[in-house]
């Protein structure tokens, strides 16, 4: 019994981690995009 619980809970943090890393890289992914955008804005704006 104590053996298939730790199972469980590996395979629990194993996508709990896989999970993070992809919320990650998505919210990294859409910073970028705005901060992009942003600079476009920003840059734009001066040589007008």
């Amino acid at each position: 019994m104590p053996q298939k619980k730790a199972f469980t809970f590996f395979i629990f943090v194993a996508v709990l981690q896989t999970g993070l890393r992809a919320g990650l890289r998505y919210v990294m992914g859409i910073i970028n995009e705005k901060a992009r955008s942003c600079n476009r804005n920003g840059d734009n704006i001066p040589h007008r």
